[in-house]
């Protein structure tokens, strides 16, 4: 049996079906429409039921991507280089293991019809909801990272694609018209460096090293009471060490062996949770929730003073001083 950060072993392609209408030829999806609606109910549903169904299947298969992928990027937009974040990371994440990808570049639906990119359908074409803001969004997106409700658009989900999804014809087409992608790979390096920085001068504080602590106990005292407190350190670890590009911060590479129990803890915990979700008496939203907490407090382990308004007072000024102008995002309740 592989273990679960054996990414050699492929998921079968079939392992994954999303129940999103797909047309009658695999055409490619663009936004939410009334019609999903009719066909699954609320797009916050089918969104929980997404993430519920690939994380059954990522176990199922034993192959699960938060474990031993600090190599791999944060899931970003291919034409533009943002990146994703909250929740939509954690479902990028998922979606490329269940549906064979091996890497975690997308493109938003919208933007492959524009191109006239057709989907291979010898492969799982099946597209990934991404959400804008909801309670699992920690706050409005950052200079560098995906608005999924862009300019022009009535709704705050969309569909987006991996690249690998698309057909041999598509896929030469973007290689074409893609720049090199030079300036993001660095600032890709800039900002694990910042990353590592900011981490390192806050627990260097002892006063935002409590708060800290504080925080993550209050969190895992939370999430241990309803059997998911591994599933937020799993996931906690596994941004952190995204967030800057080595094991560095989490005190090296861990060992094959504990790694291994770590991710038999997860999956445990991932599947008692879907049993209590059938059965009524775990919020359908548990998983989601726990994992975004994880996600969470790593975000702000990684931002100076353990703060996002600090950061996002940051990236302001860096707007003005670039001439950028972007719409910024109403801030978003992360009560339950």
């Amino acid at each position: 049996m592989p273990s679960f950060f054996d990414t050699s072993t492929p998921i079968d392609k079939n392992a994954y079906r999303s129940t999103v209408y797909l047309g009658e030829k695999d055409e490619v999806l663009d936004q939410w429409t009334s019609s999903d609606t009719a066909r699954h109910g609320s797009p916050e549903e089918f969104y929980t039921d997404q993430v519920n169904k690939l994380l059954s299947v990522c176990v199922s298969e034993h192959n699960v991507p938060f474990f031993r992928q600090g190599d791999k990027p944060v899931p970003n937009n291919l034409l533009n280089g943002t990146v994703m974040k909250d929740i939509n990371k954690a479902a990028a994440e998922l979606h490329a293991t269940a549906t064979g990808c091996k890497k975690t570049d997308y493109i938003f639906g919208h933007e492959a019809r524009s191109l006239g990119l057709t989907l291979d359908v010898s492969k799982n074409t099946a597209p990934l909801l991404v959400c804008n803001d909801t309670k699992f969004a920690s706050r409005s997106p950052l200079l560098n990272e995906i608005r999924v409700a862009g300019e022009g658009t009535k709704t705050g989900f969309q569909y987006m694609y991996n690249v690998e999804q698309f057909d041999d014809r598509s896929r030469k087409l973007l290689h074409k018209i893609l720049p090199e992608r030079k300036t993001f790979e660095s600032e890709q390096v800039q900002s694990h460096a910042q990353s590592q920085k900011n981490f390192l001068d806050n627990t260097r504080n002892p006063a935002i090293k409590e708060a800290m602590r504080l925080e993550n106990e209050k969190r895992k005292d939370e999430l241990s009471a309803v059997g998911l407190l591994n599933v937020y350190k799993a996931i906690q670890t596994h941004n952190i060490v995204q967030q800057h590009g080595s094991y560095d911060l989490v005190g090296g590479v861990p060992s094959f062996d504990a790694d291994a129990r770590m991710s038999a803890l997860f999956s445990m915990e991932v599947q008692n949770a879907l049993k209590k979700i059938d059965k009524g008496t775990l919020p359908k939203q548990a998983l989601l929730y726990s994992m975004y907490q994880g996600q969470d407090f790593s975000n702000r382990a990684v931002m100076p003073q353990f703060s996002y308004e600090t950061k996002h007072q940051m990236d302001e000024k860096l707007k003005k001083e670039k001439n950028i102008h972007l719409s910024v995002a109403p801030s978003v309740s992360i009560s339950r």
